[in-house]
């Protein structure tokens, strides 16, 4: 199975807002794949959320000023906040 994370959508965000860090959540499942999803983060610092998350109704409610949070999970979720 190819799993699609949208990276290309996360640096346009990224471009766009011009924020300084990403936040990537994901739940244990994915979690394999964060390094792999950092390291194609382009123009902010990726953050990796190691702490639980059980999906997209999981957003944890932290503000961080200059973040952009990505929550990722196995089902589409077609949200951007």
């Amino acid at each position: 199975m190819k799993l699609d994370f949208e990276i290309s959508k996360i640096n346009k965000k990224i471009k766009e807002t011009k924020v300084k860090y990403v936040v990537l959540q994901l739940p244990d499942g994915l979690k394999p794949y964060a390094l792999d999803i950092a390291r194609q983060i382009k123009g902010a610092i990726p953050l990796i959320w190691t702490g639980s998350n059980f999906g997209g109704c999981d957003i944890l409610p932290i503000n961080m000023s200059n973040t952009l949070w990505v929550n990722f999970g196995h089902a589409p979720y077609n949200k951007i906040h």
